[in-house]
């Protein structure tokens, strides 16, 4: 079984492997179209940039709405974050209705500061996962970023931490506003240069990744949309 999300009611259905067509969901009997265009996730055109954003839209629907931007200001993808949910979920998809999963994120313990975000495939095959190192986040704010197998092969660290705590803290209130010195984030590998995670206010985080960098760009996008939606980046 697979599950899905009603575009209309967005409450969860369950649909049998391989199933494909139009449905019509039993709970408000709007109808759906799942299945139908057959994608390859991993070479999906968001995961050949260097270079996007990810934008937080203001929405009434329920839960989070967020999408991946392009340096043309195109919108190549979208992501959701499910609300009510003791344990996190969020989903990037290649349509605004998110029935065409890329990457799902589920977090395995309720606490966030011991869950392990885990990042699995449409067909539920891991990618990654990040977790936070709570002690060591006491000083800086530290996670490390597994891949499929769960060896470590980097960090995710707070740029900011030890250093002009003052000027922190201020644009930490008011970047909202001035989009000013806003505190950044960088996911680190060793003997590489480091992919960087900035907000330029609390709806828009910045993605940079070097043009040599190792690390699998479903990992970065999975890793920025946790820190963006849940953890160390986000400070609404």
């Amino acid at each position: 079984m697979v599950d899905v999300i009603c575009p209309h009611c967005e409450e969860e259905l369950e649909l049998g492997d391989g199933a494909s067509g139009d449905f019509e969901c039993p709970l408000c009997e709007g109808e759906f179209e799942w299945g139908v265009l057959e994608s390859d996730s991993e070479d999906h055109s968001f995961f050949n940039l260097n270079q996007y954003s990810i934008k937080k839209k203001i929405e009434i629907r329920l839960g989070k709405h967020y999408e991946m931007i392009d340096s043309n200001d195109r919108v190549i993808a979208y992501a959701w974050k499910r609300p009510f949910k003791l344990k996190e979920e969020i989903m990037i998809t290649s349509d605004p209705e998110y029935q065409d999963c890329l990457i799902s994120i589920k977090q395995t313990n309720i606490a966030d500061a011991w869950g392990e975000f885990v990042f699995t495939t449409p067909e539920g095959s891991r990618i990654g996962s990040a977790k936070r190192k709570l002690l060591k986040s006491v000083v800086q704010e530290i996670w490390e970023v597994n891949d499929a197998s769960g060896e470590t092969i980097g960090e995710m660290r707070d740029d900011w931490a030890g250093k002009d705590l003052f000027k922190k803290a201020k644009a930490n209130s008011n970047k909202l506003f001035s989009g000013v010195g806003a505190p950044s984030f960088s996911i680190r590998v060793d003997g590489e240069e480091p992919v960087t995670l900035t907000e330029k206010h609390s709806r828009l985080l910045l993605v940079n990744i070097p043009s040599r960098s190792t690390l699998d760009h479903q990992i970065i996008a999975a890793v920025a949309m946790t820190a963006f939606t849940i953890a160390p980046v986000q400070s609404e």
